[in-house]
């Protein structure tokens, strides 16, 4: 699914498509389509979640297919919640879908993170539950003031010893990507 998704994502750029929601809904129809999803069972899908930058106005515009955004700004965090239609899969709500788009002027200090689910969603702690958005909010609050490698190094070290408090194994693919304007 990575390699077609990928595959797909960069003939939608290279024909000059460059506003993320329509690059998600360009994407949801051509995997849609790839996959025959129309006319089988197959009912793969992805989540994804994508920002632009205007290099000039440092504007950013991002689109989410289940993948939310968290913005610190001047020390305030605010989530921009996705959509709840995957890229490809069941169609919630019909094949004439149009993701949302939402545009962000940073101001100072803006760091910006994009995640897979599996850091929230992975079992571990004393109760071997999961770890929560919540509780990933509340440590993007806490380490976006550090320098990128420090973040990379808190965000590894948590997770690792939330995995080993609750004596589990990592569930699922953990990806976190942070940008500061």
């Amino acid at each position: 699914m990575s390699m077609i998704g990928s595959q797909i994502l960069t003939e939608i750029v290279v024909e000059g498509i460059t506003s993320p929601e329509k690059i998600l809904t360009n994407q949801n129809r051509r995997i849609r389509k790839a996959l025959k999803q129309d006319t089988t069972a197959n009912q793969d899908g992805m989540d994804m979640a994508l920002c632009t930058i205007d290099k000039k106005t440092h504007l950013v515009e991002y689109s989410g297919a289940k993948n939310q955004l968290v913005v610190i700004q001047n020390g305030e965090l605010t989530e921009y919640k996705a959509d709840k239609q995957s890229i490809g899969g069941q169609q919630l709500y019909g094949d004439d879908f149009q993701y949302k788009k939402v545009a962000i002027q940073p101001d100072g200090n803006t760091w910006f993170y994009m995640f897979s689910d599996g850091y929230k969603d992975q079992f571990g702690g004393a109760n071997n539950t999961k770890f929560l958005i919540k509780n990933l909010r509340a440590l993007f609050m806490q380490i976006h003031d550090e320098p990128p490698a420090k973040q990379r190094e808190i965000l590894n070290e948590t997770i690792e010893k939330w995995i080993k408090d609750g004596n589990t194994e990592q569930t699922d693919d953990i990806i976190i990507i942070g940008f500061k304007l």
